[in-house]
């Protein structure tokens, strides 16, 4: 029998082994940044610099901000992964085309009905 790593489910903690728990990939904000402007770029500005009057005009009407995001691994057991139970899909278009269908059936029947009364 093999011994395998225990893992730790990152939403409720529990420790299995790892063939009992599923990878999932996510993604967390580490940082942001932002555009600055300095006292040497008011001065430019001031004086006319065109580069400095870009910087200050770019500072006033862009956010200029930045969020840093990294890849990160979890973790997580079978219930909190959705992957402990068998959960049937929808159907997606075939069950929104049957739908379609029935609803054509019962008003052609209700014209119908209605032909046979007027």
């Amino acid at each position: 029998m093999a011994n395998y790593t225990n893992r730790t489910c990152s939403q409720c903690g529990i420790r299995k082994p790892q063939p009992e728990m599923y990878r999932k990939e996510i993604y967390t904000e580490t940082g942001n940044s932002k555009t600055g402007v300095s006292g040497a770029t008011w001065v430019g500005f001031a004086l006319g610099n065109k580069k400095s009057t870009r910087s200050v005009g770019s500072w006033l009407f862009n956010s200029g901000q930045r969020t840093y995001r990294r890849k990160k691994t979890v973790w997580l057991c079978g219930s909190c992964g959705g992957y402990g139970t068998f959960k049937r899909k929808s159907g997606g278009f075939w069950r929104g085309f049957g739908k379609f269908i029935l609803w054509m059936l019962f008003l052609s029947l209700v014209l119908d009905v209605l032909k046979g009364i007027i």
